[in-house]
């Protein structure tokens, strides 16, 4: 079985067509990690995989309603990971 940073790779390393299910994989990943800092909107940490899988799909994120959650969650990710220095 396929984890979710294995299907992610996959996927960011296909130049055609990604397979599919490593799509749905990442999908799936996504959706639980969103509702987990949905869930947790002021104190979600995501972890260094959960952050890759985050950043490959920021954009759906950083504008609308899930705008601000999204930017307190990347916030906290680089505050706890890289000393807030953003590095």
């Amino acid at each position: 079985m396929t984890n979710f940073i294995q299907a992610l790779e996959m996927v960011r390393n296909n130049e055609g067509q990604p397979p599919e299910h490593a799509v749905q994989i990442i999908e799936s990943a996504m959706a639980a990690l969103w509702q987990r800092i949905k869930t947790n909107p002021d104190s979600y940490l995501m972890d260094r995989n959960e952050f890759a899988l985050y950043n490959y799909y920021h954009l759906r994120y950083t504008s609308g309603p899930d705008a601000k959650l999204a930017q307190k969650a990347t916030a906290r990710f680089w505050n706890a990971h890289h000393g807030g220095n953003g590095r």
